[in-house]
């Protein structure tokens, strides 16, 4: 079967502390958009669990177990208590390492297909609580559409769609930021922020304080954007417009400084 794997946006991110286990607490908007991996699963019967992951577009992203959506099938397989060899081949559109959440995309579509190919063994809120244990981005991403999500990111409320059509236009940088290391950066000066009115918010701009990001904000902003906003820990900003001709006018002039550009609309 062939399957979507749909990046993210946060509209809203805030950490609000630290949990007893050591994660982050946070507060976030998350908005599923159509920029995706494709992905292609192969399910062979057999006697024990194997997953083999094929790799096409030359991403960096590892094939073994460090692989989130291997994880997903070993987890699904185990949880479902079913015997079967996983063939997986990515095509990647969704950068790495840049806050759009497409290692948790990958998994969370590979849970679905498994899902889906096994006759909905489970529902919605059990493929979420084995999502939980590969990411904490995960069950948003098997949810999808418009929602705020607390605790590590797992708690899910669902919001209604944006009031108005948006376009977003994304840009990655040649460079990408850790998750961990971003995080380790609010360890390092934590910091709570309360009662945000702003509707596009992220500490982790203040965290990174990076002049990078700072100059691809006003090129959107430049190029027409309402809003501009880092999405997750980074590295990858958005812009937010009003239509589809000014996002795509946006987009000929800022591909001529950025080797990575997209636009892309909410999905629900």
């Amino acid at each position: 079967m062939k399957l979507k794997a749909y990046a993210k946006l946060n509209l809203y991110l805030n950490i609000t502390g630290v949990l007893p286990d050591g994660y982050h607490e946070i507060e976030t908007i998350m908005q599923q958009i159509d920029l995706h991996d494709e992905i292609e699963l192969q399910v062979y019967e057999s006697l024990s669990n194997s997953v083999l992951i094929k790799l096409e577009s030359g991403s960096p992203i590892a094939t073994d177990e460090a692989n989130t959506a291997y994880r997903a099938a070993q987890a699904f397989l185990t949880a479902a208590e079913k015997t079967a060899a996983v063939k997986i081949k990515i095509n990647k559109d969704i950068p790495h390492e840049a806050g759009l959440g497409g290692a948790s995309a990958d998994a969370a579509a590979v849970l679905k297909g498994l899902n889906a190919y096994y006759g909905g063994l489970f529902t919605t809120q059990e493929l979420c609580e084995i999502g939980q244990t590969i990411g904490a981005d995960v069950p948003f991403c098997i949810v999808g559409g418009r929602a705020l999500c607390t605790g590590k990111g797992e708690k899910i409320v669902a919001l209604q769609p944006l009031e108005k059509e948006k376009f977003f236009v994304i840009i990655k940088p040649e460079f990408g930021f850790s998750t961990k290391q971003a995080y380790r950066l609010y360890d390092e000066n934590p910091k709570k922020v309360y009662n945000i009115k702003r509707e596009y918010y992220n500490i982790f701009e203040e965290l990174h304080n990076d002049s990078r990001i700072a100059a691809l904000k006003l090129q959107l902003t430049q190029a027409g954007a309402e809003e501009a906003l880092l999405t997750g820990s980074g590295s990858a900003v958005f812009g937010v417009f009003k239509n589809e001709k000014q996002a795509n006018e946006a987009i000929r002039s800022l591909a001529i400084k950025n080797k990575y550009v997209r636009r892309a609309y909410a999905v629900n």
